[in-house]
């Protein structure tokens, strides 16, 4: 039955859980449940600006358990409540978009439906952990480091990649032909906001700091900026909602304000600078 799965479950590690006699047939994916907020107006309701609030995937995965005999059939069945027991977080991956995983945890209880002595049907509840999107198993710095490989199996279709050269590239060493501007490609289709995804900038190698330092996005006008002097040994990291300056807490030194990433391309420039390197560090979100 293996060659007939549909998907496959990790754990947190992204080690792949085996499940010898029990094979996912199905997968069904709702759209991202929403609820839209309303207010009055003179002509009935309208919507709120950005007045939608996001909601957990419920996602029902159906799986087929054949055993060798009856009593294997209840070892395999035991089997399967150790492993998918409730609490616990794993990744699903489905095999046609094997670069795209879903955090998940059992949503209720199940019981297999016999459909034979030795063959069982089960449909499992789950719903979305955290963040109702899928996410890319990989992140910018193996694209970084490695390209889009076809062969490590981290990558697929229908990820909206491109395999052009400033696609690939998310460490950048300034100035480039002169000009502290540069541009970074989300090739998910979801918005990222470090508070919500992850998103890690570091900034090296400032020299011509006098007063302050910027980031600022062209894209949608984020930016972020160190209210002083950054030297050419100090290291900026920006760690979600997290920013330090050569590891101590430098968030009051900030306008405390962040960068945030559209989908396809951002276009950024470095303000207060003569020169410096910018690396990103995020993973692709889909709805």
């Amino acid at each position: 039955m293996r060659k007939y799965e549909v998907a496959k479950f990790y754990d947190k590690n992204m080690s792949l859980i085996i499940t010898n006699d029990i094979v996912v047939i199905d997968v069904e994916i709702p759209s991202i449940p929403f609820e839209n907020k309303w207010t009055g107006g003179d002509d009935g309701i309208i919507p709120i600006h950005q007045g939608v609030d996001i909601k957990q995937r419920e996602i029902k995965v159906t799986t087929m358990m054949e055993a060798y005999d009856v009593p294997d059939y209840y070892l395999s069945r035991s089997e399967l409540y150790a492993i998918f027991g409730y609490g616990v977080p794993f990744y699903l991956v489905l095999n046609n978009e094997s670069g795209k995983r879903y955090k998940i945890i059992l949503d209720d209880s199940y019981l297999p439906e016999r459909l034979l002595p030795t063959m069982g049907r089960i449909e499992i509840p789950f719903i979305t952990t955290e963040l109702p999107y899928a996410e890319s198993i990989g992140t910018t710095s193996d694209i970084q480091k490695n390209g889009l490989s076809a062969d490590d199996g981290m990558w697929s279709f229908g990820m909206g990649l491109e395999s052009v050269d400033d696609a690939l590239k998310y460490t950048h060493q300034l100035p480039r032909f002169s000009r502290m501007d540069f541009k970074i490609y989300n090739a998910g289709n979801i918005p990222i906001h470090p508070f919500q995804q992850q998103l890690i900038i570091k900034i090296t190698n400032v020299k011509g700091s006098t007063d302050y330092l910027e980031l600022v996005n062209k894209t949608n006008g984020s930016v972020f900026r160190v209210t002083e002097k950054v030297t050419n040994g100090q290291t900026v990291l920006i760690d979600g909602p997290n920013i330090t300056i050569n590891s101590l807490q430098s968030f009051r030194k900030t306008t405390r304000k962040y960068i945030e990433l559209n989908t396809g391309w951002n276009d950024f420039e470095i303000k207060g600078a003569t020169s410096a390197q910018v690396e990103f560090d995020f993973r692709f979100y889909y709805s």
